[in-house]
């Protein structure tokens, strides 16, 4: 079985994001403080945002907390299970909509 902090691994790096095939954003992830947490750099044209992910060792779960330039934060929890990553919550709209 593979440690729980690096079940994430597979995110990390360089990414292209695409809709419908036309190229509209860039995501770096990388590995901060010491490996623990896993930090998404989002970014395309007047929006960005980061999320930092974090295994909770007393949940057992994946942490993901995301927030965004204009002003969506989102609170998540998952697991990897049968090498696939799972993540449940709710994103808030700056206005207070899910």
């Amino acid at each position: 079985m593979i440690d729980e902090n690096q079940q994430f691994d597979f995110w990390l790096g360089e990414w292209d994001v695409f809709s419908e095939e036309k190229l509209i954003a860039s995501s770096r992830i990388e590995k901060i403080v010491n490996g623990h947490i896993i930090l998404e750099n989002y970014e395309q044209e007047g929006y960005s945002g980061k999320s930092i992910n974090y295994y909770d060792s007393y949940l057992k779960k994946w942490r993901q907390n995301w927030v965004d330039s204009v002003g969506t934060v989102g609170d998540f929890t998952g697991e990897c299970k049968d090498d696939i990553m799972r993540f449940e919550g709710e994103s808030h709209l700056k206005d207070g909509r899910k």
